[in-house]
């Protein structure tokens, strides 16, 4: 062998490998905060409701499993927000078309979050307002986001 082609590496003994290494550093767990989205939805779900519609601005959005639903039964098109989980939605106006359909065809419990307080500069406030089998998530309230 050439000396231009040798590898010169230092062994020492009794160290560990990089990956190792790697796997013994104690990284920070990450603080990224939960979204209002899915906060409002776990708590209805943990209320006993199947489905959880919320107002967000001018539109009901509703994600992850809820999403899926809509998307297969209503033909409702993902949205691409960025987030890690599937998202859908419909404008405010489409609230009562979408509450008869699901009343109509039954045995899904839904409940429908609205924004209750929105003035500039203050915190968003929404409301469970409607539950269909009237669950305990009836009047739960959620805090979250500012209205610019």
């Amino acid at each position: 062998m050439s000396k231009n082609k040798d590898i010169r590496a230092k062994i020492v003994p009794g160290g560990a490998t990089g990956l190792e290494q790697q796997k013994a550093k104690r990284y920070p767990a990450p603080k990224k905060k939960e979204g209002i989205k899915k906060e409002i939805k776990e708590s209805c779900k943990l209320q006993g409701e199947d489905l959880v519609l919320m107002q967000i601005g001018g539109y009901y959005k509703v994600i992850e499993e809820d999403a899926e639903y809509f998307h297969k039964n209503h033909k409702l098109i993902y949205t691409n927000t960025g987030e890690d989980f599937y998202v859908t939605g419909f404008p405010v106006s489409g609230i009562e078309k979408y509450k008869k359909e699901l009343i109509e065809n039954g045995g899904i419990d839904f409940c429908i979050v609205e924004e209750v307080f929105k003035e500039k500069g203050k915190n968003i406030i929404r409301e469970v307002t409607f539950s269909s089998s009237n669950k305990k998530s009836l009047g739960l309230t959620f805090v979250g986001g500012v209205k610019k």
